[in-house]
């Protein structure tokens, strides 16, 4: 029985090597290369990234993704400079660039940060200073919050809170 199996699984395997090596490997054509909803025009700039000129003129760039085909317009190297397209109230600039991801806005960088409102940040902040260490207390939901630092490890809103402490106490 077990050289009739034997038998049976050697020629099924030379049946096997003989049928793959007859079968001819298939060619890519280029046009099949393309991933659907990629014109057929277009040409292929970088391994998955090809490039199309519609009937406006407009050149667009696609991608594959695992979401599909993407599309978008190829950007110049003149309308990639962010643009100023308003100045608020208070005389903020605006910068607007398009994105692959929509449109982005973001406002001038000052030198001088703005000063930190600190009775917003920590409403009912209470500081303590004892020698080299200030003491800080706060009410929360779940009773009062204390914490403590020295005078060298503060952070941004600790120092106005101790600022604004001090200026409260040379008032009074």
């Amino acid at each position: 029985m077990r050289l009739i199996f034997s038998l049976f699984i050697a020629v099924a395997a030379l049946a096997a090597e003989d049928g793959a090596a007859s079968k001819p490997t298939p060619q890519v054509s280029p046009r099949a290369a393309k991933p659907p909803g990629v014109p057929v025009d277009a040409v292929e700039i970088d391994p998955g990234i090809f490039r199309a000129t519609d009937a406006a003129g407009v050149k667009w760039l696609y991608r594959q993704t695992p979401f599909g085909v993407t599309r978008w317009a190829e950007e110049s190297d003149a309308t990639d400079v962010a643009k100023v397209l308003a100045t608020d109230a208070a005389g903020v600039q605006w910068f607007y660039r398009q994105t692959p991801f929509g449109l982005t806005r973001w406002a001038e960088k000052s030198d001088a940060p703005p000063a930190p409102d600190i009775d917003k940040i920590f409403p009912g902040l209470k500081v303590v200073e004892e020698g080299d260490i200030l003491h800080f207390e706060r009410p929360s939901p779940f009773g009062p919050l204390k914490w403590s630092r020295k005078k060298s490890e503060l952070n941004e809103q600790e120092k106005a809170a101790w600022e604004r402490a001090n200026s409260g106490a040379k008032q009074n």
